[in-house]
């Protein structure tokens, strides 16, 4: 019965720790999921997209070469030839220019790869304008490069979610035998000294 009733009183402390882990977690998480694939904007091309920056940085275009988009499906399997990026804007025109590394993501129906880079010094209404070849239409995104803060992200929420279960655990073994140990230990009687 010492057992249980030990065991009872660790899981109360432990089980809150471990709910606090979870619970902190989840924000962590799901911040990640939702900037897996997101852009700021999206849209089908040769034409123009508008898009707003919030803060300056680096930016990347993304040629969907698979996705739905307003109801249409759309599929190419890499830039048409002579076509042209730039983005215009409150500070004039910004060259767009080939990403430093290939870089590619999936996300449900979707599949997409990184065509063009470009940096803001400011926040503000841009344009994405893409010239050229009028062939099939295909789709562009624009989003940050944000690929090394998303995985820091990802990192940091497993990080806390371990963390936690380990500090429940080491709670529960510590109170637990803390319990065992010291509460139910029976009481000596006294020696008698003659």
């Amino acid at each position: 019965m010492r057992y249980l009733i030990s065991a009872l009183i660790a899981a109360v402390p432990s089980g809150l720790i471990l709910f606090a882990a979870i619970w902190s977690s989840i924000p962590k998480f799901t911040a990640f999921i939702e900037s897996i694939g997101s852009d700021d904007a999206r849209g089908v091309v040769p034409g123009e997209i508008p898009f707003t920056v919030e803060e300056p940085g680096e930016y990347l275009v993304w040629l969907y070469t698979q996705t739905l988009y307003e109801g249409k499906s759309y599929a190419t399997s890499g830039l048409p030839g002579g076509v042209e990026l730039s983005v215009k804007g409150a500070e004039g025109e910004v060259s767009v220019h080939w990403p430093s590394s290939t870089m590619t993501r999936t996300a449900s129906s979707s599949a997409s790869t990184a065509v063009g880079e470009f940096t803001l010094t400011a926040a503000g209404d841009y344009t994405l304008v893409v010239t050229g070849e009028r062939g099939s239409p295909f789709v562009l995104g624009i989003g940050p490069d944000d690929f090394f803060e998303t995985i820091v992200g990802f990192f940091k929420a497993v990080g806390l979610l371990l963390a936690g279960i380990f500090c429940g655990i080491a709670c529960f073994a510590l109170i637990f035998c803390l319990c065992i140990f010291k509460v139910f230990k029976k009481p000596q009687p006294a020696s008698k000294s003659a």
